[in-house]
This record gives structure tokens, sequence and C-alpha cells, in this order.
């Protein structure tokens, strides 16, 4: 056990508390359930992962886990807008019903790029704030 083992436990519990709270809220549900990707249950498991490495004291991948998790988050976002532009026709924004079907388009893949960012910034957080209690360097910038 070293002497940043107490903090690591600290800190991870009080995140753990914050999903307990967000899961309570129904936030966590929304998050899974709106990110149509995928990314966000992958971001979950690097998440575990990441965790279960620093408190084993293994710190050296915290920083490609803060990656995977931000590019995961970012790349959820990419499909969500592309889902939602596939299949609109470019003449359709001139009549205002085919206007207020791009607008429908666009909302409906929003769930999917805003749920997956979500999990992706707080996952890169989570891995982050372990890595500066450790002294590690967490955050690639």
């Amino acid at each position: 056990m070293t002497n940043t083992t107490p903090k690591l436990i600290v800190l991870n519990v009080c995140w753990l508390a914050g999903v307990a709270w967000a899961t309570a809220m129904g936030y966590t549900a929304f998050v899974f359930a709106g990110d149509k990707s995928g990314a966000s249950f992958v971001v979950a498991a690097v998440l575990i992962a990441a965790v279960l490495a620093t408190l084993r004291g293994k710190y050296g991948s915290l920083q490609d886990a803060t990656m995977i998790c931000s590019a995961l988050g970012l790349f959820g976002t990419f499909i969500g807008l592309a889902g939602s532009l596939y299949g609109v026709d470019v003449h359709q924004m001139f009549t205002p019903d085919g206007l207020l079907d791009i607008a429908g388009r666009i909302v409906a893949g929003m769930p999917t790029a805003l749920c997956s960012s979500i999990a992706g910034l707080v996952a890169g957080l989570w891995i982050g704030s372990n890595g500066w209690v450790v002294g590690v360097r967490a955050w690639p910038c």
C-alpha cells in the first residue's frame, strides 16, 4: 500500500458516489440508452480498467486511457452527426417541409452525439483525477 492509496480510495469512492447519484436520477440510463453508437459502453470498460490498474499501482497507461475515452466520445459525436445527416436531400433545404425534416433528423441524432461525448468527458476527468493524485500527467494536453 503506497502513501497515495488512501487518497485514491477516497477519490474513487467520491466518483462512485457521483455515479450512484446520477444513476438514481436516471442520468446514466439516459447516457447509455441515448448513445446508439455504443461508444459509451467501451468508454465505461476503459474507465474500469484504468481505475483498477491505478489502484494496483500501474500508472503507465493513464494518459492513453484518457485519450481513448476522449477519442471514443468524439467518435460517437461524429457518428451521431453523420447519422443525422445521412440521406438528407440538399434540395429539401429550399422548402419549409424539407427544413422541418432536416431539423428533425438533426435533433434525432443529437442524443448519440451528446451522450457519447458526456461519457468520454466524465471518464477522462475521472481517470485524469486519478493521475493527478498519483503524480502522473494523465491529460495529454
